[in-house]
């Protein structure tokens, strides 16, 4: 308590008069009253200094008695003046005697006020009464039904409390000695509590508007009402407190007289010197012109700011800025986003919608791009083996060589002879220009049936932002492992593993670390090429003039399948409010091909149409991300992708010296089926509003695949082989890939 305000003010009500007026509401001054019992008209007491103006001596309540307005009473020739009941429990207050006015409680059951009067001093004979405030012992005030009563005088509580009872409102305007607690019904006024203040029920200060000041601590339960009236930007309700004020349950705001608040006008309705605690669990404001009245939350005060009505009825908004805002209208008098929300409150509108979009997490669906791309590649890659296991150990078939002499053929073992004269002298085979002493027949060696390959790969995936959501590039380095076995001359399986490492760079510095893992099987099951024309028999006699085979041609159908499983994890940073919101999580993933075409084989070169289906299944966990101002709870997800591919390949066998080069093309158009939006569900991770869902870029469902490298053959069990890859055409996505590796037969 303020020690030097209270003795101020008993200063000042030492000198003021004891006097005190109950009349009806709504009376000038003091007047008739109809008493309730016996529905009598009875002259009141006129409380002016005629007879002293305190309680009646002798017919006054005690301590212990409740006083009741209007009392029930039998009128008695001595006591009819005074209208007090003989026994005291009922009293109507009433003037003289000298003591001061005490009552155990109060009860008002209609419509009443008790005012202090006018005057100097009061002069007794032989002494001077000084004023003496209303007292009341066990401090009990209830006012029934929908009455008003008004107590304009100071109260002394030597209970040390003052309960406000029933359902109707009480009034106070000057001072209770003592601690209040509003338990039911309203308590409204301008009035000092030396003590503290605790509202259980209905409380508003002043009259339209007022302050009530509180020498204590101020606690507003989970259950009650504060009701705050704003008349202009310096006139409105206050609570001053000098102690610790907890909020709770709700906020009522109400503008008087037609006032409008502009955008960003501030109203510090409580202050409190030991600071503020707690938060209201509603808020009900008016509405105009989008804007409406919030609270923010201080060290020290509670504020209502003129702001946004509605985050989601911001113009222009993008469907994830929408999805965010309506979300964020959840959780405005949710204490669990006090602090985001009040950060929002202070821009402007011009800023919010780009604060909005930094709380989306659209970026963080390049999670599911990234198995699709890479899915994408290493379905290319393994066609590529398929190719190489029909057409011979190593990719090549270096027989024709040695029989014919014509370039190489993409069909078989790499050659007889490699490196030295071959079956007529002549390197590969060819003729060496020597006559044939003697008759030889060529004989094919035996075709390699295992076969391992070991490829890298780094792929470059850019998606441009759409105007919802914002783009990211990738950059992704991976390598896999395989061994194959043909079991049959047309049939061969193969089991494969990789690894992949990605990096997702996002806007405003941030980022995403992805490793995975993936293991599988393929196969392919094919047409036998038609098998070379095997040399003629020559004898010494046979002219060097026999004409030579013709080329070799073969080919056929083919199918290749593989099936792969992945594990991946992920670690996330992205730009957000007030710092880099991150997480980390993991996922699994699932990819299936099936391929097929038909090779046409002219001498070196092998060409024919082709046709892909790619599925891809891309699942990811729940995780938690920590470190803004907005961290997400971002929920499980999962999205599938389901490619066709239709297009054509072509190579062609060459030997340069002492090697085979296999030059490659391909290209394709394909289309998607599956998703062309990757979505994310996501909450607030504090736990309040609901669920809002963030949509990716929106990517094309055409595109062209493009393919372009080489191989080198080595030797008979050795061959290298680089390609380019690229996707292009498509609406807000191309990508580009470079894979190297050898192969190994044996």
């Amino acid at each position: 308590m303020n020690s030097k305000f209270l003795c101020g003010t008993l200063a000042a009500l030492a000198v003021s008069p004891a006097l005190y007026a109950f009349m009806p509401l709504g009376a000038a001054g003091p007047q008739n009253v109809t008493w309730d019992a016996q529905n009598t008209l009875f002259n009141a007491p006129v409380w002016d200094n005629n007879f002293g103006g305190n309680w009646g001596s002798g017919a006054a309540p005690r301590g212990i008695d409740t006083a009741i307005f209007p009392a029930s009473f039998t009128p008695i020739a001595s006591d009819a003046f005074y209208g007090v009941r003989l026994d005291g429990s009922e009293v109507l207050l009433t003037n003289g005697g000298g003591s001061p006015p005490t009552a155990a409680n109060l009860i008002f059951l209609n419509d009443w006020k008790l005012t202090q009067g006018t005057g100097g001093i009061i002069v007794f004979p032989g002494f001077i009464y000084p004023f003496s405030p209303l007292t009341l012992t066990y401090g009990d005030v209830t006012v029934g039904g929908r009455f008003t009563a008004i107590i304009d005088a100071n109260i002394d509580l030597t209970g040390g409390l003052l309960t406000k009872l029933g359902a109707g409102q009480l009034r106070l305007e000057q001072m209770v000695m003592g601690d209040v607690l509003v338990e039911q019904g309203v308590l409204r006024g301008n009035f000092t509590v030396f003590g503290n203040l605790t509202n259980l029920a209905t409380l508003s200060p002043g009259n339209s508007p007022g302050t009530i000041t509180v020498a204590g601590n101020f606690r507003q339960s989970k259950g009650a009402t504060l009701s705050i009236e704003l008349e202009s930007p310096t006139v409105f309700d206050q609570i001053l407190v000098t102690g610790h004020a907890q909020m709770g349950g709700t906020l009522n705001v109400s503008l008087l007289d037609g006032f409008v608040p502009k955008r960003g006008e501030k109203f510090t309705f409580l202050q409190a010197g030991g600071g503020v605690s707690g938060e209201f669990n509603s808020v009900n404001a008016p509405e105009w012109d989008d804007l409406t009245l919030r609270p923010v939350y201080g060290k020290n005060t509670v504020t209502l700011k003129t702001v946004i009505d509605s985050f989601d009825a911001l113009p222009g908004l993008t469907s994830n800025e929408y999805a965010v805002g309506r979300n964020l209208n959840t959780v405005l008098s949710d204490s669990r986003e006090t602090n985001l929300v009040n950060y929002l409150y202070g821009k402007s509108f011009a800023q919010l919608p780009s604060y909005l979009d930094k709380i989306s997490p659209s970026e963080l669906t390049s999670i599911f791009t990234i198995s699709t791309a890479y899915a994408q590649q290493q379905s290319l890659n393994l066609q590529r083996r398929t190719d190489d296991i029909r057409s011979g150990s190593n990719g090549f078939n270096a027989a024709n060589l040695a029989i014919n002499g014509d370039l190489p053929n993409y069909s078989g073992g790499f050659g007889i002879n490699t490196g030295v004269a071959g079956p007529n002298g002549g390197t590969f085979g060819f003729d060496d220009g020597k006559e044939v002493k003697e008759t030889k027949e060529v004989v094919a060696p035996a075709e390699n049936r295992w076969g391992a390959f070991l490829s890298g790969t780094g792929e470059w995936v850019n998606v441009d932002g759409t105007s919802n959501a914002r783009g990211y590039d990738l950059a992704s380095g991976g390598f896999t492992l395989g061994v194959d076995y043909k079991v049959t001359p047309n049939f061969a399986i193969g089991l494969a593993a990789g690894y992949i490492g990605t990096t997702a760079d996002l806007t405003d510095h941030g980022r995403i670390w992805t490793n995975g893992g993936k293991l599988g099987i393929y196969a392919t099951f094919f047409q036998n090429p038609a098998p070379p024309q095997p040399a003629p028999s020559m004898s010494k006699d046979s002219s060097k003039e026999a004409p030579a085979p013709a080329p070799s041609t073969g080919g056929g159908f083919y199918v290749d399948t593989a099936a792969f499983g992945g594990f991946n994890s992920f670690d996330t940073r992205r730009n957000s409010l007030e710092g880099e919101a991150r997480g980390d999580t993991d996922g699994g993933e699932v990819d299936a091909m099936f391929g097929t075409g038909y090779d046409f084989k002219m001498g070196g070169l092998t060409f024919g149409p082709t046709g892909t289906f790619n599925y891809t299944y891309m699942g990811m966990n729940g995780f938690t991300e920590h470190n803004s101002l907005a961290p997400l709870n971002i929920h499980s997800n999962d999205e599938d992708s389901l490619r066709t591919a239709f297009g054509f390949k072509l190579s062609y066998d060459c030997k340069c010296g002492s090697i085979l080069i296999k030059p490659e093309l391909r290209a394709a158009w394909q289309h998607e089926f599956g998703d062309t939006t990757y979505v994310l569900d996501s909450s607030f991770a504090n736990g309040g509003g609901g669920t809002f869902t963030a949509n990716g870029p929106n990517f094309g469902r055409d595109s062209a695949l493009i393919g372009a490298g080489f191989a080198i053959q080595i030797n008979d069990h050795v061959a290298t082989y680089l390609y380019y890859d690229g996707e292009v055409g498509r609406r807000n996505y191309d990508s580009n890939a470079v894979t190297g590796g050898v192969r190994v037969a044996f």
